[in-house]
């Protein structure tokens, strides 16, 4: 991926994406921990420096001579986000969840975004109409869970923390599977239909 390529996807997916969880707290709160998004130009290379390695890294060992989709893509970015954490937190005894997940939380957001912004971009090119109905709605649905379990983007969030606390390696190929799956039940919504039109031979080269 070419950095005028990353820049797009940090400005368009990351950066919101972090502007959405703070908006659910007020400065206060957010004072309270010195809870802040790192955006400096630094951090930017650092995290762009480790969506390389980890690029290479599925590239070498499962697709070698292949491209890969969106969902890789956005599995890199998870974690490289989870391993530089641009999210920055004091440490204190009293630290609430949401803070101690956030970079967790910002992970799996991100990579949500960059799916739903590289399918708008697909949707653009063969049906306006669905390109406003998914601009219209401003974020992914999520399947319903069943009673006694995590709300489905929490139950992501806590299931990447658990492994990574756990010294459990980052599974790219299942969590872009994910990512797939989160598409296509949106997908199904938008255009309603079982099975969605085929979008992918319109992926975008620039971010192959």
């Amino acid at each position: 991926m070419l950095e005028n390529t990353y820049d797009i996807l940090w400005n368009n997916c990351v950066s919101p994406a972090a502007n959405e969880l703070f908006s659910f707290y007020n400065d206060d709160y957010r004072k309270k921990y010195n809870w802040r998004f790192d955006s400096s130009d630094e951090l930017r290379r650092q995290v762009y420096q480790e969506y390389c390695n980890n690029r290479n890294l599925i590239h070498e060992d499962f697709f070698r001579g292949k491209k890969y989709d969106l969902h890789k893509i956005g599995a890199c970015f998870a974690r490289a986000i989870i391993e530089i954490c641009p999210l920055k937190f004091d440490m204190c005894e009293d630290l609430p969840e949401i803070v101690v997940l956030s970079n967790y939380w910002l992970a799996v957001s991100s990579s949500i975004y960059i799916v739903r912004f590289i399918l708008l971009h697909d949707y653009l090119k063969v049906d306006n109409a669905l390109a406003e109905k998914l601009q219209t709605n401003s974020r992914f649905s999520f399947p319903r869970t069943t009673p006694g379990h995590y709300l489905y983007l929490r139950g992501k969030v806590r299931a990447l923390a658990v492994n990574d606390g756990n010294n459990i390696s980052f599974d790219f190929l299942g969590y872009a599977d994910m990512l797939f799956w989160l598409e296509y039940y949106n997908r199904q919504l938008l255009e309603n239909k079982l099975e969605p039109m085929v979008l992918r031979n319109l992926q975008l080269k620039s971010v192959e």
